[in-house]
């Protein structure tokens, strides 16, 4: 069997739930898809977290860091020290790193949310790259061409139960259609959400957290 190998870029990363769900999908699948990151791209997800947190502690980046290089698999899945070279008609030389990376890591494809690089991906110049250029809703959906709804259900559940115990609620649909997942959450809805036992579940693991008297739990136990 081999593995699908996916490069992150760091608009990927600026989200939690994207980063979760992809980084996830890869620890859940058993060696069947594998997540990249290059030194550069972690780089940028640094420099841009810091620019929408100036006071945040410097500490706090480093644990997230952490914690994204131990979900993808650990310092194996950070690719460094690859060439950089020009290509015509890239849409920013700025993100030619990227392209190096994804080149290094010899990945079926980048994840990215860079409209004017999926662009790029689909357009004639694009078509050699020798990767696909996916936005994270088509890469989420790839994997879901690999795999079979309990594979998501379990995943699902796990997302219920760290959003339940971070905020006291969830709505992981809609997080995933505020960042245009639109393909995925449909998926989720129709294949995982509605199935008879994953509500029941849900609706335990809500009624455990609360006293079943807040409109929440209300809704969750039917009263």
């Amino acid at each position: 069997m081999e593995t699908y190998r996916v490069l992150l870029d760091a608009n990927i990363l600026m989200s939690k739930t994207l980063r979760d769900w992809i980084l996830k999908s890869a620890l859940y699948s058993q060696g069947r898809f594998q997540v990249l990151i290059s030194q550069g791209i972690l780089d940028e997800w640094g420099n841009h977290t810091r620019n929408n947190n100036p006071t945040l502690d410097d500490g706090v980046i480093e644990k997230w860091r952490r914690q994204i290089i131990e979900s993808c698999g650990g310092n194996d899945c950070i690719l460094r020290g690859f060439p950089v070279h020009e290509i015509p008609d890239y849409p920013d030389p700025e993100d030619l790193h990227i392209h190096a990376a994804a080149i290094a890591g010899d990945v079926d494809a980048l994840a990215t949310n860079d409209k004017a690089l999926i662009a790029y991906g689909r357009s004639e110049a694009g078509e050699n790259l020798g990767y696909d250029i996916m936005s994270a809703d088509n890469i989420l959906m790839q994997l879901v061409d690999f795999t079979v709804p309990d594979f998501w259900v379990q995943l699902y559940l796990s997302e219920v139960r760290y959003w339940l115990d971070r905020q006291g609620n969830v709505d992981l649909i809609s997080q995933l259609r505020q960042l245009q997942a639109e393909k995925f959450a449909d998926y989720l809805l129709k294949n995982v959400v509605n199935i008879p036992r994953v509500r029941v579940t849900v609706d335990r693991m809500i009624a455990k957290r609360c006293c079943g008297l807040c409109p929440t739990c209300r809704n969750a136990l039917h009263i």
